[in-house]
């Protein structure tokens, strides 16, 4: 399946994606800090910005109250665009990572009744990042936090 595609800068799509996460952020009174580089990448806005909403939604919601959401944006040591969310949350073990973007999958049925959501979130992340030939890797330790990184290829 094709989309439409024109270039997006991150930096302006993480700070939208943001703002729309604002209430719930302060809510949980979770700082959420945006360290930004300007990096774009070529793909579909709309899915992009679904994208990012979701990593930054989980962010808050498995947050621990007063804790932190970094979103960072820019280039890797190879070149890469990159976006990053990170969290300072409750973590997860690391047999639970690699079942990460199945759908319905909950580490925790219990945790879920007192978060909300479908268990739908991370699938449809990867599924946005593939579409993108973009590459997703998750780090966690439990009781410390998350951070989930997407990687774009390089632009020509």
């Amino acid at each position: 399946k094709s989309f439409d595609s024109e270039p997006v800068q991150l930096d302006q799509l993480v700070a939208i994606s943001a703002e729309h996460h604002h209430f719930n952020a302060s809510k949980k009174n979770v700082e959420m800090q945006l360290l930004c580089n300007n990096a774009s990448v070529v793909g579909n806005f709309g899915l992009l910005a679904h994208m990012v909403s979701n990593l930054i939604d989980n962010a808050i919601k498995y947050n621990r109250n007063g804790g932190q959401v970094v979103v960072s944006s820019g280039f890797d040591h190879a070149g890469c665009p990159y976006l990053s969310v990170k969290d300072t949350g409750i973590g997860m073990e690391k047999h639970h990572l690699e079942r990460l973007y199945e759908r319905f999958y909950r580490i925790d049925d219990s945790r879920s009744r007192d978060t909300g959501g479908t268990g739908l979130g991370l699938t449809i992340v990867k599924k946005i990042v593939d579409l993108h030939h973009a590459e997703i890797k998750v780090e966690s330790t439990p009781g410390e936090g998350t951070t989930f990184t997407v990687t774009f290829a390089a632009l020509e």
